[in-house]
């Protein structure tokens, strides 16, 4: 009997775990922004308001929660890893990868070949 809860158990949890996977994969992640919007001392050259900064993540999360199932499921991955570096988290990052990626993909594919005029010279021997 033990055996038999073990082997479930084993069996089971990969497959619920796959089960899982695509659901969670079309949730927006949370993100703790307030360490990333805390105001910075005045006279500082990267002086900005908390509030206007709430405000612009606030604005990008919601952004992200219409549009986060049009954007491919890879960029998710990488996007996040890319806007929680550095130990503080912003949705304006995530969105802004997300778009970058997206539009780069869809470049017309004679804009992704380097031209003749932009070639460096060729070397002399």
């Amino acid at each position: 009997m033990l055996m038999r809860i073990l082997y479930s158990c084993l069996i089971g949890a990969p497959l619920l775990g796959a089960a899982l996977t695509p659901a969670a994969a079309q949730a927006v992640p949370v993100l703790n922004v307030e360490p990333t919007c805390r105001d910075i001392p005045a006279g500082n050259a990267l002086q900005r308001d908390a509030a206007a900064c709430m405000k612009s993540e606030d604005e990008a999360r919601a952004t992200l929660q219409k549009e986060w199932g049009a954007f491919n499921a890879a960029d998710h991955s990488i996007c996040t890893q890319t806007a929680t570096m550095g130990g503080t988290a912003s949705y304006v990052e995530l969105l802004t990868c997300l778009e970058m990626r997206r539009d780069a993909r869809n470049l017309p594919k004679d804009l992704l070949t380097p031209s003749t005029a932009a070639s460096p010279p060729p070397s002399k021997p």
